[in-house]
């Protein structure tokens, strides 16, 4: 039940975000006495959407919180007309609050982009390091066709991994149709690869 919860929150996690935020309004205007104290509540999903959002979209998500609370105050004095007026210092408290909740949103969310962006520079960094290493194989072995040279790999690779002969051949069949694509362009190679499985 909790993985399947889990699994919908990250699945629909902007849907998620909002009902956390419409909830934790909900909790702070009917059970909380003192609700200027938990206004900091409202870091926590800003913080998760910048971390899983980007910085636009936690932005949004401070300003959604910052309206929320703005309309829940307005609100409570239209309805609740014996409520007093709210203070400077309320008003100030709400400002700083709110200044800090986009900031935070702002930060957060630059920070977790700027984490993406090295991710997939790292990610672009292993992908040509690995055509380099390819290429070099290549280079190293040039009598042999490329399909050949990585069924003998994945052959040793399976044979290291101690599986039994017919998944090693398997594997090695695999690796040899890598390059079959055209029949007529690849005739020689069909020839180099029966004398391989002689």
């Amino acid at each position: 039940m909790i993985r399947r919860l889990k699994r919908f929150a990250l699945r629909h996690f902007e849907t998620s975000l909002i009902i956390i935020i419409l909830f934790g309004i909900v909790v702070i205007a009917f059970l909380v006495n003192y609700k200027f104290a938990f206004l900091n509540f409202f870091f926590l999903p800003v913080i998760l959407a910048g971390y899983y959002l980007g910085k636009s979209k936690a932005v949004l998500t401070a300003s959604l919180c910052i309206l929320l609370v703005v309309f829940y105050h307005i609100f409570s004095r239209v309805v609740f007309r014996s409520l007093p007026q709210m203070s400077l210092d309320e008003v100030l408290n709400i400002v700083t609050w709110a200044g800090f909740l986009i900031l935070t949103a702002a930060v957060i969310g630059a920070i977790a982009e700027q984490r993406e962006v090295r991710l997939k520079s790292l990610q672009k960094a292993y992908s040509g390091v690995l055509e380099i290493m390819l290429k070099y194989l290549e280079v190293a072995d040039e009598r042999k066709p490329r399909s050949v040279r990585v069924a003998h790999l994945a052959g040793k690779i399976a044979a290291a991994a101690k599986m039994n002969t017919f998944q090693i051949e398997n594997i090695k069949s695999a690796a040899l149709l890598l390059e079959a694509g055209d029949l007529r362009s690849n005739l020689h190679l069909y020839d180099e690869v029966a004398a391989f499985m002689e």
